[in-house]
C-alpha cells in the first residue's frame, strides 16, 4: 500500500473519531455545561439555566451541526482522494462549503464571546481556518482549470 493511502486512511479514521466526539457533545453537552457552570464557576441553578440556554442555543448546538457538516464533507473529500480523484469539481464544492462553515462558526463564537471572552480564540481560529480552506479551494480550482486546458491542447 502506498504511503499516501496509509495517510489518507489515517485522516479518515481521525475524521470519523472527531465526528463521534462532536455527536457526543451534541448529546451530552448540557451535562458538561452544568458541571462547568455550577461546580466549577459556582453559578446558582437559576443563573446557570439562563447562561446555559443562551450559550447552547446561540453557539454550541449550531456549531456542532456545522461541525458535523464540515466533517462529513471532509470525509467525502478524503474518500475521493483515496480513489485518486483529487482535482475534481466535487472537491471544490466540498472545500467551498467547509470554508463557509468555518466562517459561520467564527461569527457564532464571536457573538458568544460577549458572554465568555475565551471564545474569541475559537472565533479567530475558525476565521483563520476558513481563510486557509478558501485559499486551498482557489488553488485547486485553478489547477482544475489548467488541467482542463491542457487536456484540450493537442
Amino acid at each position: 500500500m502506498y504511503s499516501y493511502k496509509k495517510s489518507t486512511i489515517l485522516s479518515m479514521v481521525a475524521t470519523a473519531l472527531f465526528m463521534v466526539v462532536v455527536i457526543c457533545l451534541l448529546c451530552f453537552g448540557h451535562i458538561l455545561f452544568k458541571m462547568y457552570y455550577i461546580d466549577f464557576r459556582g453559578f446558582s441553578s437559576e443563573a446557570y439555566l439562563k447562561e446555559l440556554a443562551s450559550t447552547l442555543s446561540a453557539c454550541v448546538y449550531p456549531g456542532c451541526v456545522l461541525g458535523i457538516v464540515t466533517l462529513t464533507l471532509l470525509f467525502k473529500m478524503l474518500l475521493n482522494i483515496y480513489k485518486q480523484k483529487v482535482f475534481i469539481k466535487e472537491n471544490i464544492i466540498y472545500l467551498r462549503v467547509i470554508s463557509w462553515c468555518c466562517i459561520i462558526v467564527a461569527i457564532l463564537t464571536g457573538y458568544c464571546a460577549i458572554s465568555y471572552i475565551p471564545l474569541t480564540v475559537v472565533a479567530a481560529s475558525a476565521a483563520f481556518m476558513g481563510i486557509i480552506v478558501r485559499v486551498v479551494k482557489n488553488v485547486m480550482q485553478t489547477a482544475i482549470a489548467l488541467r482542463e486546458e491542457n487536456d484540450l491542447t493537442i
